[in-house]
């Protein structure tokens, strides 16, 4: 009898001891709360950066980058697509960039890092209206972005709505950057280095010898509206006579203007025919020369690549203007 009250008893242990067990199994075990991951957030930069490429070519640096916009791109505040693109310049370099973008759909922005925030920079003419180009002078060394965003912030096929066009949404970059080493010309250049330095210079809008303001002119429809910025050059073809860089502040049209006063009309006149022959030999082969059909005094040589040169003869006010 005791060996059975014995046996039984085991038994009841063991019964015990696998029902504690499955009922613990039973049981779910709270695991540890891991920190929350830190948001990272998403640098939209192109794997390919703006950059001074090559030697240079007195001091002027070409660069492109081409794209598309895409749906898993990141949307500014106001709901619009971008991406953005790193370019480094330093003190006194010049950028000047012109986008690509088929039917205007997109648009171009510089902008800095202030207290860790990346504001638009105020760009050097107003380009309110001109949503493809970059018009900036830095005045610090530091990495800017450029950013090119859809115009709109629904921009998207209407049918499928998880698409953009693809034709509206790429774009390429065309990028100049000049130093201001592209701004030295050298003490008693010839006139064919005179006129070509000016030809380099108007790739980027002559920004590099733009100086401070000297007149506005009123708009002839708005005596409210300016019409023309003047800025006085640092070039002239000569140095007793100033020269001045003209911007219409309603458009991007820049310019090179010259004024040079003479004794008497034969002066004048021979100053035009010393300037129509010296620029036949220094613009080159592409640019075609010839006497105005409606003013036999303007005198203008035309390229495909280049806005044209105009040399006018003001006889009777013995003076001549170039515009560049």
């Amino acid at each position: 009898m005791e060996n059975i009250t014995k046996k039984f008893s085991c038994a009841l242990c063991v019964f015990f001891a696998i029902w504690l067990h499955v009922a613990n199994a039973q049981v779910p075990h709270k695991k540890p709360v891991a920190a929350a991951a830190p948001i990272i957030p998403k640098e939209n930069y192109l794997a390919h950066e703006l950059i001074k490429n090559g030697k240079g070519d007195y001091g002027l640096y070409f660069d492109t980058v081409a794209s598309k916009i895409s749906v898993t791109d990141p949307t500014d505040s106001k709901g619009r697509s971008y991406q953005d693109i790193k370019i480094t310049l330093d003190a006194g370099d010049v950028l000047k960039v012109d986008a690509q973008t088929p039917y205007n759909t997109l648009r171009v922005t510089l902008l800095s890092r202030v207290n860790d925030q990346l504001t638009v920079l105020k760009p050097r003419i107003d380009t309110s209206s001109i949503f493809s180009k970059v018009f900036f002078k830095a005045t610090t060394p530091g990495i800017y972005t450029l950013r090119v965003s859809g115009k709109k912030s629904v921009w998207r096929d209407k049918y499928e709505k998880k698409y953009f066009y693809d034709y509206q949404a790429a774009f390429k970059l065309s990028c100049i950057i000049a130093t201001p080493e592209s701004a030295i010309l050298g003490d008693n250049a010839v006139i064919c280095e005179q006129v070509q330095f000016l030809n380099r210079q108007h790739l980027t809008d002559y920004m590099l010898i733009t100086g401070a303001i000297t007149d506005t002119t009123m708009d002839v429809l708005d005596k409210k509206k300016i019409g023309f910025i003047n800025h006085a050059s640092a070039f002239t073809f000569y140095k007793n006579s100033q020269a001045k860089i003209t911007m219409a502040q309603s458009s991007s049209y820049i310019a090179f203007q010259q004024m040079l006063l003479y004794k008497d009309k034969a002066d004048a006149a021979q100053a035009q025919r010393y300037f129509i022959e010296n620029f036949k030999k220094c613009l080159g082969p592409e640019w075609k020369g010839a006497i105005n059909e409606n003013d036999s005094d303007l005198y203008e040589f035309k390229s495909n690549n280049h806005r044209s040169v105009s040399i006018i003869l003001y006889r009777d006010y013995n003076y001549l203007e170039i515009i560049m």
